[in-house]
């Protein structure tokens, strides 16, 4: 097709610029078709592409193009401006397109071996250096047959890539895409972040399968309508720990949707482990009141041609149930750390587990046990390498940077619970005395020279920073933050319309903290991406006003949200429009909700007339004289109303339907204890047990009413 054309006269336009293979070629361009043709042209002439985010700082670009000695970027024309100025050569896909339009659009020859490099991924580094993963087409290939396999992936399916090109998170859409003869839907950050806009773009183009990291899930599925954002038929969580929490909600959204859990780090090629979610399993678990398997949900067992391994100090194998550190060993590990030889060495050696000559492990610094099933449970990190949102950090980046401020003396960087399954990035600081600072002038420090996923929520200014006996920082010992910030309060300002006062109200509800200023800037509040959607998600409830993404960046503070963008919106009539909801017509039998079906009809068929699901509660009402008349009365009332309770079940064909009564008339028995002294009365019913008789009422869910 046209793609493969125009891949093909990259290809041959790059080769003549002496790309070839191990060359390798670094690949900025947004999230769009050019990137995907961009990246193919790469590797049609025998090249290895680095993606690049765009929304890297100029400084952490350069650093990646210098430590992986890029000599050719393939990028747009209005993100030239991000690159150094000592790239080799920037070639543009749209500005040098009438040169590269020239070249032969049939398929270039190429010398490349499975031995030879496909990309170079950055991760964060310890030292404050990110490192490049230099990963081969060997394990890029035996990764993408597996991962089909194991997935079970539909061929010619719909797959959506949400995260960004820059971390291998989104390469198990991509690359068994490409080979199935999929179709990708490739999501701007804008869209992918935002709630509404994703859900329009769903209800026009439905999705087979998505890869997402969890908490990226859990902001969307703050929509008005979540199970429309689960895809069809494969749901594949990884890049961060997935809570059973997010699984039942995302069961009952989406009751067919396969749910996978997918681990690995990059130096793995993307993921090793896959955990299918058995939805029988997790039901028959509640049910019974028991504890699930594991706190988490398990990372699974491995893919084809992989080993991992759970590991004491000396190698041992871990026994069932014990903690270990985590290795990993098999066709998909990297090459090596580009250009760091030392520390290649360090975190891959020999696998003492192997007869093969050269086999190596990967020692990932993660902590997990065996589960009696044979499937791995993650137990946490034995380093200070945390994940947030899905990106995985190194605190000693962080620190490191911060370290080279002047001002600052000491420098602590740990990962906290935001109390929300979140976590989040708290600095602690000690400033030196010769050369004091604001913590706004660190944060702009920081933000220039790492992504926004390192940024620090919070800065906490300390005297010193607590030490252990062996004169160690005590990480555990650092103080909570405090939610007030000194340098906000000398110039807080309190709402002074409706609109900044609602404002004020969303952000300090998302953020957490106890008052918003209408001049506090958001993200200096601890703000992130992720948090900015559901501001866009209240604030349309609130105003029915449509805000980008971006406005938010544009105008971070209360004050200039509301005069800027809302009230200039509600003035030029740009209101959302209401849809109402519609009634289903009740002639055609009514299939049964996923709550019914597999919490009502599903269990009364393996335990009919079972009490144990029903709702019961015994309420003393006090007063001169009940009027019984008025309040049987009123419970018709609320059962004319509401459908619900007017509903039972039977089945036809063989599945099950609702049938709901037209009316109904309930009539409440009355045992009347007037006759008894007060102090008898409740010992009388306690003898005679008639709550506890409600309360194991036996029902037959084919006849209603289904009360008592």
């Amino acid at each position: 097709g046209l793609n493969k054309q125009q891949a093909n006269k990259i290809a041959h336009y790059l080769q003549k610029q002496g790309v070839g293979s191990e060359v390798v070629v670094g690949l900025c361009v947004e999230r769009s078709l050019e990137m995907i043709v961009g990246l193919l042209g790469i590797l049609k002439a025998g090249g290895a592409y680095v993606p690049l985010d765009t929304a890297l700082p100029a400084e952490a670009l350069a650093l990646r193009l210098q430590d992986a000695q890029v000599p050719v970027v393939l990028t747009q024309q209005q993100l030239v401006n991000l690159l150094p100025s000592d790239v080799a050569q920037v070639i543009c896909l749209d500005a040098d397109w009438e040169a590269i339009v020239k070249e032969s659009d049939v398929n270039p020859a190429s010398r490349v071996t499975s031995e030879n490099l496909v990309y170079v991924l950055f991760t964060s580094g310890s030292t404050g250096k990110p490192k490049g993963v230099a990963i081969e087409h060997q394990q890029l290939v035996n990764y993408v047959h597996a991962i089909i396999e194991r997935l079970n992936l539909p061929e010619n399916a719909n797959f959506a890539l949400v995260s960004t090109f820059a971390a291998d998170l989104g390469n198990t859409a991509l690359f068994p895409c490409l080979s199935t003869g999929g179709c990708l839907h490739i999501m701007s950050y804008e869209r992918a972040t935002d709630p509404a806009a994703f859900l329009e773009y769903l209800s026009k183009h439905p999705i087979d399968c998505l890869k997402i990291v969890p908490s990226h899930l859990a902001s969307l599925l703050t929509s008005s309508t979540p199970q429309s954002l689960i895809p069809r038929e494969r749901l594949i969580l990884g890049g961060e720990v997935v809570n059973w929490q997010l699984i039942e909600q995302t069961q009952q959204y989406a009751p067919d949707c396969q749910i996978f859990n997918h681990y690995g780090p990059t130096e793995a090629t993307v993921g090793v482990l896959t955990y299918r979610v058995d939805y029988n399993e997790l039901s028959c678990h509640r049910s019974k009141n028991q504890n699930l398997k594991s706190k988490t949900v398990p990372l699974g067992q491995p893919i084809a041609n992989t080993q991992v391994y759970v590991l004491e100090e000396q190698l041992q194998p871990a026994p069932i149930g014990v903690k270990g550190e985590i290795y990993i060993g098999g066709a998909t590990l990297a090459r090596c750390y580009l250009n760091q030889p030392e520390l290649t060495a360090v975190k891959f050696i020999p696998d003492p587990f192997s007869n093969e000559p050269g086999a190596r492990l990967y020692k990932t610094g993660d902590l997990g046990r065996y589960l009696a099933d044979g499937t791995i449970e993650f137990l946490g990190r034995s380093d200070y390498q945390v994940k947030i949102r899905g990106f995985r950090v190194e605190l000693g980046e962080i620190e490191a940077v911060l370290s080279q401020h002047p001002s600052v003396r000491e420098v602590a960087v740990i990962a906290r619970d935001s109390g929300s399954s979140q976590k989040y990035l708290a600095a602690y600081i000690v400033l030196s005395q010769e050369s004091p600072c604001l913590v706004s002038e660190l944060r702009h420090y920081v933000r220039a020279k790492l992504p926004e996923y390192m940024m620090p929520s919070t800065f906490v200014i300390l005297k010193a920073l607590p030490l252990t006996p062996n004169g160690k920082v005590d990480r555990q010992a650092l103080p909570e933050p405090d939610q007030t910030n000194p340098e906000l309060e000398k110039t807080f300002a309190t709402p002074r319309t409706p609109i900044e006062e609602v404002l004020a109200g969303i952000w300090a509800r998302v953020l957490g903290v106890e008052q918003v200023g209408i001049y506090d800037n958001f993200f200096e509040l601890g703000g992130h991406s992720l948090l900015l959607t559901q501001v866009v998600s209240k604030v349309r409830e609130a105003f029915q006003v449509e805000l980008a993404l971006r406005s938010l960046f544009e105008t971070p503070t209360v004050a200039e949200l509301a005069f800027q963008k809302i009230e200039t919106a509600m003035s030029d009539g740009q209101k959302l429009a209401t849809l109402p909801i519609e009634r289903v017509k009740r002639e055609s039998e009514l299939p049964l909700s996923f709550a019914q079906q597999k919490r009502l009809w599903f269990l009364d068929q393996l335990d009919p007339g079972s009490p144990s699901y029903n709702i019961s509660r015994a309420i003393l009402l006090k007063g001169s004289k009940l009027n019984v008349l008025a309040l049987e009365q009123s419970f018709n009332e609320i059962v004319r109303r509401h459908e619900a309770l007017r509903t039972s079940f039977t089945g036809v064909n063989g599945q099950p339907v609702q049938v709901i009564a037209s009316a109904l008339n309930i009539t409440l028995p009355v045992v009347d204890l007037r006759q008894l002294p007060p102090e008898e009365r409740e010992k009388a019913e306690a003898q005679r047990g008639l709550a506890k008789l409600q309360a194991q009422h036996s029902f037959d869910l084919s006849q209603s009413p289904l009360l008592p």
